[in-house]
């Protein structure tokens, strides 16, 4: 009788634990599609930030191009 109440018991505690885990999938898809938003976000503004840091290079290669060009003449 006493190990039909323990079980019982830990069969109480387990569903509740399986309800409780299966209400969190909702929130933890929301989650999953902000953190890719997030990701995306972040990956666009680095490819930005790229191109920006070496834009001053490709600008330089220019006005070295147009100097020897310049020279040449």
């Amino acid at each position: 009788m006493k190990n039909s109440r323990l079980i019982i018991f830990a069969s109480l505690v387990l569903v509740g634990i399986l309800i409780t885990q299966l209400n969190q999938i909702p929130n933890l898809n929301k989650q999953l599609l902000q953190a890719k938003a997030t990701l995306k976000q972040v990956k666009t503004n680095q490819k930005q930030s790229k191109t920006i840091i070496s834009s001053p290079q490709a600008q330089q290669d220019n006005v070295s191009g147009s100097t020897k060009k310049l020279l040449r003449l």
